[in-house]
């Protein structure tokens, strides 16, 4: 987690920067507290009433609320502090989670994990409780200004622990307020064939089971719709 730190002259002034970061999903919490302040001005100690401000958010997001501090604030030389620090794991995932939600389209990548085991060739699945536990393939949502290659390696690392090199790009699917996820959301998918390099399965907070199977043993399976297609989309490569 990154923690942003600063103070304003009034509370209204906090409260204006507060809301702009949650409602853009810069930040995931604002704590605001009335201070006493002593500094030095025009060669001068004051003292007077602040209000201090501690942003919690990801550290990808750090340059936007950085910006946006210094776009809202009515000072010339503000105090903007940060530094990254440990958290919990369920008030990190939920952080994580607040965070990527976006007004616009959300655009994704998906991957579908290539392995032998026992000779059989073999693709990862995992149940999701935002597809209302239906099987389905690691990914997530890229960042700001990196790479959908780079973002398959980090989502398939962060929800599975698995090391994977992205292979080819398979397809590019919309999903537009989807019945299947748990809620109203435009997606953009782009799903990736991925190699699998090393680690052993451990999920995160976004799936609760998971398997390797065989490609064409997998469509019997509760699929959501979007992975089916890729798994399709798969095995007609391969013919």
């Amino acid at each position: 987690m990154m923690l942003v730190y600063t103070t304003v002259p009034t509370r209204k002034t906090a409260d204006k920067i507060a809301d702009n970061l949650l409602k853009r999903h810069l930040a995931g919490c604002v704590n605001v507290w009335k201070i006493g302040s002593r500094y030095w001005w025009k060669d001068k100690i004051e003292k007077g009433n602040e209000y201090a401000m501690l942003i919690k958010t990801r550290p990808t997001l750090e340059k936007s609320v950085v910006e946006t501090i210094e776009g809202l604030h009515p000072y010339d030389t503000p105090t903007i502090a940060r530094w990254s620090t440990e958290v919990n794991d369920g008030y990190e995932n939920w952080l994580s989670y607040v965070t990527h939600t976006r007004d616009g389209p959300a655009v994704t990548v998906g991957a579908i994990i290539e392995r032998r085991v026992n000779g059989k060739k073999m693709i990862l699945l995992m149940k999701s409780p935002k597809w209302y536990n239906k099987w389905v393939v690691p990914g997530g949502h890229i960042e700001v200004g990196e790479r959908a290659e780079e973002t398959v390696v980090r989502e398939v690392k962060e929800e599975t622990n698995l090391n994977v090199k992205p292979k080819k790009l398979l397809i590019v699917q919309q999903g537009i307020f989807d019945k299947e996820f748990w809620k109203a959301r435009h997606f953009i998918f782009m799903d990736y064939l991925c190699e699998y390099k090393r680690g052993k399965v451990k999920l995160n907070w976004e799936g609760t089971e998971w398997k390797w199977v065989e490609p064409r043993k997998a469509l019997k399976m509760d699929l959501d719709k979007y992975t089916r297609n890729v798994i399709l989309k798969y095995l007609n490569n391969e013919q």
